[in-house]
């Protein structure tokens, strides 16, 4: 999820020109990782909209592992250098239930990581607000979530936690965790209207980052 005012902007920014993130971390790719090659640094791929990636459901982490805290350290990467709010693993690739909040909205200095996070409850009372997402840069659509919720998950201890959010807090929470489910913000329109638009501003973000890649290169 991305904040209010980080979505407004139709062009790629400087370090999003086709979607990959330079993360400068040893590694996302757990095979170099299992290795024991920490020289590598390679390029992680932030995926946007219409990417497949982005429709694969994510599985359970089984155990706690380094290679679980891996993830996460890129995943607050590529929250930190594109200024969101939120990811999900599936975001970059890793089709794992970990999600990221960040600490402003959590409440806590730093990002708070929650690995296989389960719902447990939900407020009655409802909110609708608008939502951004770093996988839809330059879109937004008003979504009606609950206005708190428990959530109960693992850290990376490998202990379960459990806590209530509220407010933002709860918002970005439910956002990733619809993404681990291979839901994304263009599913929360019912307007055709709506959803013609926003495939529209991704193709012309598309054609825009193209055109930054192609004069870089030059």
């Amino acid at each position: 999820m991305t904040p209010d005012e980080a979505v407004k902007n139709d062009t790629p920014p400087e370090n999003t020109v086709e979607a990959v993130v330079e993360a400068s971390v040893v590694e996302a790719n757990i095979v170099d990782a299992r290795n024991g090659d920490g020289s590598a640094t390679p390029r992680l791929t932030l995926y946007v909209y219409p990417s497949a990636k982005l429709r694969e459901k994510a599985l359970p982490v089984g155990i706690v592992t380094d290679d679980t805290v891996k993830i996460v350290k890129a995943m607050e990467d590529v929250v930190a250098k594109l200024s969101g709010a939120s990811l999900a693993a599936t975001q970059i690739g890793v089709p794992l239930r970990i999600i990221v909040v960040d600490g402003e909205i959590s409440g806590n200095p730093t990002l708070t990581a929650f690995v296989n996070p389960e719902i447990t409850s939900f407020a009655t009372e409802t909110l609708s607000e608008r939502e951004g997402c770093l996988s839809f840069p330059g879109c937004w659509v008003t979504i009606t979530r609950p206005a708190s919720c428990k959530v109960k998950a693992l850290n990376l201890k490998g202990e379960v936690f459990e806590i209530e959010a509220k407010g933002v807090y709860a918002r970005a929470i439910l956002h990733e965790i619809d993404h681990l489910n291979g839901k994304l913000l263009i599913d929360h329109t019912t307007s055709e209207l709506r959803r013609r638009m926003i495939k529209g501003k991704m193709a012309k973000w598309h054609k825009a980052a193209v055109r930054e890649l192609a004069k870089r290169r030059r």
